[in-house]
């Protein structure tokens, strides 16, 4: 037993320190990385969405960028322009509900740009009001906003995915989808987290399939916890009136960040090719443990949970003093 101890505890002190050193890389490399590259990013109308086109103008990428909402677009491409005067930037105005609108998205950004380097997706339908968080019961409602949610949150990506991959696999490109840490918990948000879900299984098994054949496209899947946007200020608004447990006062011990830091940091992870990335990297325990008052088995991971997450900060605490 205390071998396997040791050996657990060495694991956990090598990922430290290798999250150590990755988290203080050398800024330089990002310019050189994205200099000239050509970028599709969705959801880009506010939010990381908004943060991302900024943080790949400053490195001197080009972007086209695709939303719902043109008044907040052309906000984005003013700023955009500014940030760097020479980059090429174009906003396409999408609604993904619309299966033709992937191939309509695509079409733009190839004719404008030539080519794809980065296909970065973050549009999503996210349940926001009360009437939309609320137990599974099968009404018609129910139906019709699970339908919606794959639509937007899955189907649309695969079918963007699909559409962009010639152009990706001709650079050596890479896809990073965005998915959420809210499928750990899914209990009031059945639609928006299994849609999330899906997505998460489905370019799992694709980045497996691309690299097994050979093929030099990464995939980068995001699993995003709380950033404090206001759809998801929204969200966790209704949560907390629907439960009739006040979530907003629970969710301050979670480790959070900005918009504009997380993207970076996203921007940052899909240019190193990661896999899989849980963000804010020390949320992912928290927010299970605070979620799980959805779920009536609360009470059986409350315990071991308190201990996992007790240890781990006394092992950060180690190199944060050794560091």
């Amino acid at each position: 037993m205390a071998g396997l101890f040791l050996n657990g505890l060495i694991v956990v002190l090598v990922a430290w320190i290798t999250y150590s050193l990755l988290s203080h890389e050398d800024e330089n490399l990002y310019p050189e990385l994205l200099r000239g590259k050509n970028v599709l990013l969705t959801g880009a109308s506010s939010g990381i969405g908004e943060e991302a086109a900024y943080y790949y103008a400053k490195l001197g990428a080009n972007v086209v960028f695709a939303a719902r909402r043109e008044p907040l677009l052309k906000k984005v491409l003013a700023r955009c322009q500014e940030l760097s005067p020479s980059g090429k930037f174009k906003y396409v105005v999408a609604d993904f509900s619309d299966e033709k609108m992937p191939q309509k998205v695509v079409g733009e950004a190839i004719s404008y740009l030539g080519s794809l380097d980065y296909l970065i997706l973050n549009h999503a339908y996210l349940l926001t009001t009360q009437k939309e968080i609320t137990p599974w019961k099968g009404t018609e409602d129910d139906h019709q906003r699970l339908k919606y949610s794959f639509d937007v949150n899955f189907l649309s990506y695969v079918k963007t995915v699909d559409i962009s991959m010639p152009y990706l696999k001709a650079t050596n490109g890479s896809i990073c989808v965005i998915s959420s840490m809210i499928i750990l918990t899914p209990a009031y948000s059945l639609p928006y987290a299994s849609s999330k879900s899906a997505m998460s299984i489905f370019f799992t098994g694709l980045r497996q399939e691309l690299k097994r054949g050979g093929t030099n496209v990464s995939v980068t899947i995001i699993h995003l916890g709380l950033i404090p946007t206001e759809s998801a200020k929204l969200s966790t608004k209704s949560m907390s009136n629907t439960i009739g447990d006040d979530l907003e006062e629970q969710i301050k011990v979670l480790p959070v960040t900005s918009p504009e830091t997380g993207a970076v940091d996203i921007v940052q992870a899909v240019a190193r090719r990661e896999t899989e990335v849980y963000y804010p990297y020390n949320q992912r325990l928290w927010q299970a443990r605070i979620l799980m008052i959805l779920s009536k088995d609360g009470d059986a991971f409350e315990a071991p949970m308190r201990k996992l997450l007790s240890f781990i900060v006394q092992i950060k605490n180690v190199f944060s003093y050794i560091f």
